[in-house]
C-alpha cells in the first residue's frame, strides 16, 4: 500500500507540476510565455529553453498565426505526462514554416532573374503562387537516349555533342524502370558523361534515358530555377517576378528530435521543408503526430529513423518531394488515417530513387 501511495504521489506531482507555453506572432521573447497574453514571439526562444522542459508541459502555438524557423526537441515527457506541442484559440491550424519568400529581384537577361536567398542546403523545389517548380532541366520535357553506361560512373550518348559542355550539372539518368536517379556530371568528354552518384549505387542500364539539370543554361521555360548557393535564378520570360509570390524552402527539418521519448505533436500545420518537416531518429519511443496538416514538406513530410511503440494518426500529407511518410527500422510504430496525395511528383527533384 506505502508502495502504491509512493507511485500515486509522484504521478500526481507531474501532472501539477505541469506547465503550459504559449507562442504568439504578436508575442514577446522578453515575456514569460505563461498565458495568452504574455505569450513568447519566436521558435527560437522555443529552443533556448526546450531542455527546461518536464513532463507534461505544453507549448502551443495560436491558431491563424505563422512562425518560421526549425523546433529542436531537446528534452523528454514521460508515461502519461508527455509533452506536447499543439495548438490554442480557434480558427486555421497554427503554421510552422521553412519557407523564405524571395524579393528584390535582378534582371539577368534572357527571361532570368535572380535573388539573394540563404538556405540551409540546397533547396530541392520551389513555389510561385503556391505551385511547386523543379529546377530547370534539359530537354524540357523529353529524355536524352544513352546507348551505353560504364558500372556506375559513366554513361554514353552517341547523340550529344560536346558542347556545351555539361561539367558540374546534374545527370538525372533513368537507370531502370524504377530507378531516377541524380548525379553529379564529373567531365563532360565528346559524347560521354562522367559522374557521381548522389542517391543509389546501382548500374545503368543500355538504351534508357536522363536529363540534364543544375545548370543555369537550362533555364527557358517559365518557373524554371537554378540555386548557386548563395542566389536563386528563376525564369520569367516577359513576365515580371513581382507580379508572383515566390517562396523558397530555407530549413531543412521543421522539427527535429533525436532521441527523446514521449512527444506529443498534433494541430499543427506544417509548410516548405527541404529534408523533412518531422525529424526523428536514433530511438525516439511512445512518441506521436496526430491531426496535422503537411504541406511542400520537403524530401519526406515525416522521417522515422529506429522509432518505437509510437503512433501516427489522421494527418494529410501535400506535395512530398519522396515519400509521404519514410519509415526505416522502426518497431512497433502504428501509422493509420493518414492521407497522402502528390508525392514524387517532380521529376529530378529527390535525391532518392
Amino acid at each position: 500500500m506505502r508502495y502504491l501511495l509512493i507511485v500515486v504521489f509522484f504521478a500526481i506531482s507531474f501532472t501539477a507540476s505541469a506547465t503550459t507555453y504559449y507562442v504568439s506572432s504578436s508575442g514577446d521573447d522578453n515575456a514569460n510565455g505563461l498565458s495568452e497574453s504574455s505569450a513568447w514571439k519566436t521558435i527560437e526562444k522555443i529552443n533556448s529553453v526546450f531542455s527546461t522542459m518536464s513532463p507534461g508541459d505544453k507549448i502551443l502555438f495560436r491558431c491563424g498565426d505563422t512562425f518560421y524557423g526549425s523546433l529542436r526537441i531537446t528534452a523528454s515527457g514521460r508515461s502519461g505526462n508527455p509533452i506536447t506541442i499543439s495548438s490554442y484559440g480557434s480558427g486555421e491550424k497554427p503554421v510552422i514554416t521553412g519557407f523564405s519568400n524571395v524579393s528584390y529581384w535582378i534582371n539577368e537577361g534572357n527571361g532570368i532573374y535572380s535573388s539573394a536567398v540563404s538556405c540551409s542546403s540546397a533547396p530541392n523545389f520551389i513555389t510561385i503562387n503556391d505551385r511547386w517548380y523543379a529546377m530547370g532541366r534539359y530537354p524540357d520535357n523529353t529524355y536524352l537516349k544513352y546507348e551505353s553506361y560504364s558500372t556506375n560512373t559513366s554513361i554514353t550518348d552517341n547523340e550529344l555533342p560536346a558542347s556545351p559542355d555539361w561539367d558540374g550539372a546534374e545527370a538525372v539518368i533513368r537507370k531502370n524502370d524504377w530507378i531516377l536517379d541524380r548525379c553529379i556530371i564529373n567531365n563532360h568528354s565528346g559524347n560521354t558523361i562522367s559522374y557521381t552518384s548522389k542517391g543509389t549505387t546501382i548500374n545503368a542500364t543500355n538504351n534508357y534515358g536522363y536529363f540534364i539539370q543544375n545548370d543555369i543554361r537550362t533555364l527557358t521555360t517559365f518557373g524554371e530555377w537554378f540555386y548557386n548557393g548563395t542566389r536563386l535564378y528563376v525564369y520569367f520570360g516577359s513576365k515580371s517576378p513581382v507580379n508572383y509570390t515566390v517562396r523558397v524552402p530555407s530549413v531543412n527539418n521543421l522539427i527535429y528530435n533525436s532521441s527523446y521519448d514521449y512527444i506529443d505533436i498534433n494541430n499543427i500545420h506544417f509548410r516548405g521543408a527541404i529534408e523533412s518537416s518531422i525529424n526523428m531518429e536514433r530511438y525516439v519511443d511512445y512518441s506521436s503526430v496526430r491531426n496535422c496538416v503537411f504541406n511542400f514538406s520537403g524530401e519526406h513530410a515525416i522521417r522515422l529513423h529506429n522509432v518505437r511503440y509510437s503512433t501516427f494518426d489522421g494527418n494529410d500529407i501535400n506535395h512530398s518531394v519522396s515519400a509521404g511518410i519514410w519509415q526505416d527500422s522502426s518497431e512497433e510504430t502504428s501509422l493509420t488515417n493518414n492521407t497522402v496525395t502528390n508525392s514524387g511528383m517532380l521529376l529530378g527533384a529527390s535525391l532518392l530513387s
